[in-house]
């Protein structure tokens, strides 16, 4: 049987569940953009030839929209991001600011009084969600126009909070994912079904294990300011208790304006932050310029896991890998 995972992380998922099995193949390099390249003639003949084939969603690998649309029946075609569990960050956002409000009500009675009634505190939501999102595109965007051109960007990067296709940062969509690939492959392949099942068991129990530890290790870090180079850690930040004060670029194919490298530049020289993000899929000689003549470290994440070892346990040593980038720079302010 033929499967296919249309990128590295999807790939690192699918081969844990497949192992002893068939090993799945990979579409795109996982150097490559999974929404801005070019499909290869032996590329389009994987697709053709696939049994099953596994990937994001067409907001994700937009080149693949056409070639997929042309699939015969014999391929079962996975959509992920369909069921995809609501941002983490959202809800983290939206618990803390309950907190918050409830313990400022306990505070002062008469301004409890004043907002008891019921719809009063949902308004408050909004008005602070909205200040949060301006005070967000603000840390972001290098002028109203990038702003608008974000808000209208539909290419697969975190582009409105719960839309955050890079599900596999989230260890809980991982878990969802595993659970649906065990599922669909056991049907298309009722005799492997055992060993499906088998693989997905230990999978979540290492899982759960690796969480917790990571958990601990990351949760010194929780006060630490960072840069991103672009806005795709939303899921692993909100999951762990990270959050980056601002990325550089909302597309990593797109150049920041002058305007933006100039406000996190000044944000640096104030120490706001201990670390810049690059990756390794965009080299730019951005990061070294914006920290230069100043105490702020680099570090680099790897969103699409392209350093992680084939073989069993991927997707466990790509959190692990993801965790270990995090602590490298983030703890350097600590030594």
């Amino acid at each position: 049987m033929d499967v296919v995972a249309t990128i590295q992380p999807i790939k690192l998922l699918v081969a844990e569940i497949t192992d002893g099995v068939v090993e799945p193949k990979l579409l795109l390099p996982a150097n490559t953009s999974p929404h801005d390249f070019q499909l290869k003639p032996s590329q389009r003949r994987t697709i053709q030839q696939a049994d099953v084939i596994f990937w994001i969603g067409p907001e994700m690998e937009m080149a693949l929209n056409k070639p997929l649309a042309q699939l015969d029946d014999h391929t079962v075609l996975v959509t992920l991001a369909e069921g995809a569990l609501d941002s983490e960050a959202l809800h983290q956002k939206h618990d803390e600011h309950e907190a918050h409000e409830e313990h400022e009500a306990h505070q002062d009675h008469d301004e409890h009084e004043e907002h008891k009634e019921h719809g009063s505190h949902d308004e408050e939501h909004a008005h602070d969600d909205h200040e949060a999102h301006k005070e967000h595109a603000e840390h972001e965007e290098s002028d109203h126009d990038d702003h608008a051109q974000e808000s209208a960007s539909h290419d697969g990067h975190h582009h409105d909070h719960g839309e955050d296709l890079h599900l596999w940062l989230d260890p809980h969509e991982g878990e969802r994912i595993a659970k649906l690939v065990a599922e669909t492959l056991s049907q298309a392949d009722p005799k492997n079904r055992p060993r499906y099942q088998q693989n997905l068991a230990a999978f979540l129990t290492e899982l759960e294990q690796l969480d917790k530890q990571l958990k601990q290790r990351l949760e010194p870090l929780a006060d630490k300011g960072y840069f991103v180079f672009h806005d795709a850690y939303n899921r692993f930040e909100a999951h762990y208790g990270l959050s980056h004060l601002g990325a550089i670029t909302i597309s990593p194919e797109r150049s920041p304006g002058a305007k933006h490298a100039a406000e996190i530049r000044e944000r640096l020289i104030k120490h706001e932050a201990v670390c810049v993000f690059s990756e390794p899929q965009f080299p730019s000689p951005l990061v070294r310029n914006l920290i230069e003549g100043t105490d702020v470290d680099s570090g680099v994440l790897d969103p699409m896991g392209g350093q992680v070892a084939q073989g069993p346990k991927g997707y466990l040593r790509f959190l692990e890998q993801m965790a270990a980038d995090f602590e490298a720079c983030l703890g350097q302010s600590d030594k």
